[in-house]
């Protein structure tokens, strides 16, 4: 929710929710949640531009984080950009060289890299964007429809009898609820 609260730009809401799965994770000792909302709070706090905040999450979030991916995770996402904020750019080049230990180090994307494959967007293989020329118009989004707007309020009258949403409003008080009256 905390995630969701901030992408809809409630970043009170978003506070709430996150300081509660810091509380849960803390509680029930899941390093792994305890990191991620640590984290996801010093992202909050860096759209609020309060980087000194951002970075005191950050640091918890790094020190909570299980090895591998989650402390990765935390160094990349969390630690970096709170530190680039506050212009702390060799901090910033440490947090990220950490980062990339700690993802080297995770068995999984081990795994991938003795396959051959790489996973998305890690901080030492980064997609480069595709030429113009690899562009083609059979990958192109097709053109956004024009939106029309829904009346409001909604049309007075009957219902069509295939329609199952329920009345707009509760029956009035003078509207017998069921069957007929016994009076």
């Amino acid at each position: 929710m905390g995630n969701l609260d901030f992408h809809l730009d409630d970043h009170t809401g978003a506070r709430a929710h996150l300081a509660t799965a810091t509380a849960y994770g803390t509680r029930t000792d899941d390093a792994r949640l305890t990191a991620w909302a640590l984290g996801a709070q010093s992202m909050v706090a860096r759209a609020e531009n309060r980087y000194a905040t951002a970075l005191s999450y950050a640091e918890r979030a790094v020190a909570h984080a299980p090895a591998g991916l989650p402390k990765a995770q935390a160094h990349a996402w969390a630690q970096l950009t709170s530190l680039a904020g506050l212009g702390r750019e060799q901090e910033a080049d440490t947090a990220l060289a950490a980062a990339a230990r700690e993802l080297e180090a995770d068995p999984v994307v081990s795994r991938l890299a003795a396959s051959g494959s790489t996973p998305p967007s890690t901080p030492s293989t980064r997609p480069s964007p595709p030429s113009p020329s690899a562009t083609t118009t059979a990958h192109a989004r097709p053109p956004k429809r024009p939106s029309r707007p829904l009346p409001w309020p909604p049309p007075a009258g009957p219902r069509p009898p295939w329609s199952s949403r329920r009345p707009r409003h509760p029956p009035s008080p003078q509207t017998p609820l069921s069957g007929p009256s016994t009076s």
